[in-house]
């Protein structure tokens, strides 16, 4: 098994998020997001692995990203724009220049 460093963003409670850094192993950078996202259900935000602290702190990128249902749908509905109005409701629900979005799921998310 191999350690990474990993750094994370919780979701909100209520007003401000907590962040996480923290060692986790795995077989592979993948499989060690996996073990860190598990221990944490329903917790993370956004999180990104780096091959070891140094890494993060020398501004290298990092070899693996998990990003929440929310933050995928408000990253490809921005993803072309330069500015935008953004007004979280809840979980569940955004508010994107002035159009409300619904989040299936927001708490789940994709490791890649």
């Amino acid at each position: 098994m191999k350690e990474y460093f990993i750094i994370a963003n919780t979701f909100a409670a209520p007003f401000v998020s907590e962040t996480i850094e923290t060692f986790t192993k795995g077989k592979d950078a993948k499989d060690a997001m996996k073990n860190f996202i598990d221990g944490h259900k329903n917790e993370i935000y956004s999180a990104r692995g780096y091959k070891n602290a140094d890494a993060f702190y020398k501004k290298e990128k990092p070899v693996v990203n998990y990003d929440c249902n929310k933050l995928l749908l408000l990253n490809s509905l921005t993803k072309d724009k330069s500015t935008y109005s953004y007004l979280s409701h809840s979980d569940k629900e955004f508010e994107l220049d002035d159009v409300i979005y619904k989040v299936e799921e927001p708490r789940e998310g994709v490791i890649y």
